[in-house]
């Protein structure tokens, strides 16, 4: 049987075999090959689990988890660029992934990155 609680800082998953401890700071991506979705995490660890991606993004902290796409959330502090190339946006992430933004969330990516990044230098965010 799988559980996942999300906590304050961190959220818990465990199945019938182990327990897994996550602090969204750790989180860059999560990605969904339906019905499982895939927390790809600091380190090259991933977590894998049967659950939908919109039942996690409504735990999630929506100014640092942005849904870029049908399959996909990122965690916007782990994005190092955002890059127009014709029509399409694309996000590079630190761990070298790259995934294209949907054309109905460029302007939100767009917004908190900006924010975020212009934030930080003021400590605000």
């Amino acid at each position: 049987m799988e559980e996942l609680t999300f906590e304050g800082t961190f959220f818990k998953y465990s199945n019938k075999n182990n327990i897994w401890r996550v602090e969204y700071d750790d989180i860059i991506s999560i990605e969904s090959d339906k019905p499982y979705i895939r927390f790809l995490l600091d380190g090259s660890k991933k977590i894998v689990m049967k659950k939908s991606l919109l039942d996690v993004q409504k735990n999630l902290n929506e100014r640092l988890f942005v849904r870029i796409n049908r399959k996909t959330i990122v965690n916007i502090k782990k994005v190092q660029s955002v890059v127009k190339n014709g029509d399409v946006y694309t996000l590079s992430m630190q761990n070298g992934l790259e995934y294209v933004v949907s054309i109905r969330t460029v302007s939100l990516v767009r917004k908190y990155f900006f924010l975020l990044n212009s934030s930080e230098k003021k400590g605000e965010f």
